[in-house]
């Protein structure tokens, strides 16, 4: 059999597919620092009171900021403050005395010249005020990552990740049980994949009522779905 050449994938779409993952990865780290400092997990020095852990980080990053943002202009003003002196100032003693001359005699008077005649100021029109379009909302950079250009519309509505677990959950709308069943576990098998190269192990399928449709095999590859909402 002969060996087809390998369809061509553009640069530029596999570099804006990189920068959408490192976006959402940088943002699921995000969460995990602030959930961790938020549950005084991270290291803080041995005088820190343990009960304030979760202040010591922040606190520590506003002070940097300050310092960041006033050293510059104090380090300005300092400079501002000694100017350079001017080599053209002469001193008054190397300066020869100009001899005294006669006073200029007045020039004769000129006629008054005519009043001129200026046109009032002309006031600029009013700018014409326009509304500005609404702004719409932008989707969840892990959802629009998830969501890829073939998937229907508005199918999912949340991602809630767990770093801790590895697990990484996608709640489901209404439109999920009129797909067509093929579609459904070509879609779930896409969403495996992108989440294990985010680094999730676990994927799992609920609705609105956190009730399981799907998950990640737990013998082999490949997902598992359900026909009827099951209990998680």
């Amino acid at each position: 059999m002969p060996n087809l050449p390998a369809p061509y994938v553009s640069p530029w779409r596999e570099f804006a597919r990189n920068l959408r993952s490192m976006a959402a990865d940088l943002r699921l780290r995000l969460q995990e620092v602030w959930r961790r400092n938020r549950e005084g997990d991270l290291s803080v020095p041995g005088f820190w009171p343990q009960e304030l852990a979760p202040w010591f980080w922040p606190l520590l990053l506003v002070l940097l900021l300050g310092l960041v943002l006033l050293l510059p202009g104090r380090f300005t003003r300092s400079l501002a403050g000694n100017p350079p002196p001017d080599p053209r100032a002469v001193p008054s003693s190397e300066i020869p005395s100009a001899p005294p001359s006669a006073p200029p005699s007045a020039p004769p008077s000129a006629p008054p010249s005519p009043p001129s005649l200026t046109a009032p100021p002309v006031a600029p029109p009013a700018e014409s005020v326009t509304e500005k379009p609404p702004v719409v909302p932008s989707l969840d950079p892990l959802l629009e990552l998830l969501l890829g250009p073939d998937a229907p519309s508005q199918l999912l509505v949340s991602a809630r990740p767990d770093g801790q677990a590895l697990q990484l959950v996608l709640e489901l709308s209404d439109r999920w049980s009129a797909v067509p069943l093929a579609m459904r576990k070509q879609l779930a098998e896409d969403w495996q994949q992108r989440s294990n190269e985010l680094g999730y192990e676990q994927l799992r399928l609920v609705d609105a009522e956190d009730r399981l449709l799907g998950r990640s095999a737990r013998v082999g590859v490949g997902m598992i779905l359900y026909d009827i909402p099951a209990s998680a």
